[in-house]
């Protein structure tokens, strides 16, 4: 048999060689045991972290919750409007939160006023709104559809037409002039009953105002004083 003839410094390297390749597989065992007991990543809720051209989300408790799919591209931070991060640091104006119980057209035309003059997009102004709702009409909010609301527009004309039907009925000019002073009523409740329903009537003129809390003024000092010198408005 033919002697094979190794050197030193062959054997050696032959020995580092299959050192580093049990290394190597001692690595690889303990990178797949390592995984199996590592924790999965929790995620924020049940998304994890949105693309910028994803719909925007609105947290509203209890239901967790409602997407505003709006129909423009996101754009990114810096290009326009803050994203929906950054809704919690938006200077929000104070706006009495609207129960259904006044106009909506008027609380729709106050947000607008009070968001533009902070410099917000529709976008934005979309996704505020529901911030000045209450009661029933946060419940209607949050009882929508998912991606049901594609602009600030759409959300306005389904607001309004909810709630048109819900608003107090005005009072007429004639209510105001067959409105009279009692019998022992003092003045200061006969103006308030009198000041409440003139607040009621649109478009009232001050003239007409001041004649029909004239005329239903009890006879007295006061009444013939107004008769004698007539209000000048």
């Amino acid at each position: 048999m033919e002697a094979i003839i190794i050197t030193s410094q062959e054997a050696q390297a032959n020995l580092d060689n299959h050192a580093v390749a049990n290394q190597r597989l001692n690595q690889a065992k303990d990178d797949v045991a390592s995984s199996k007991r590592r924790p999965k990543p929790r995620r924020n809720g049940n998304f994890e972290k949105l693309p910028s051209n994803m719909p925007l989300l609105i947290t509203l408790p209890p239901r967790s919750i409602v997407v505003l799919s709006l129909l423009s591209p996101m754009p990114h931070r810096g290009e326009g409007y803050p994203q929906h991060q950054d809704i919690s640091k938006f200077n929000f104006p104070q706006i009495t939160p609207f129960d259904g119980k006044t106009y909506p057209l008027n609380h729709v035309h106050r947000h607008i006023t009070s968001l533009l003059e902070r410099g917000a997009s529709k976008n934005l102004q979309c996704l505020l709104f529901p911030r000045t709702l209450t009661k029933i009409t946060y419940n209607w909010f949050q009882y929508l559809d998912p991606d049901s609301i594609t602009n600030f527009k759409q959300l306005q004309e389904l607001f309004i037409q909810r709630f048109a039907v819900t608003k107090r009925v005005k009072c007429d000019l004639n209510e105001l002039f067959i409105m009279g002073q009692k019998e022992g009523e003092v003045l200061r409740t006969w103006y308030e009953c009198f000041f409440k329903v003139a607040t009621e009537i649109e478009s009232l003129t001050a003239r007409e105002a001041m004649f029909a809390f004239q005329r239903g003024l009890r006879k007295g000092g006061l009444k013939k004083s107004l008769m004698i010198t007539p209000s000048q408005v």
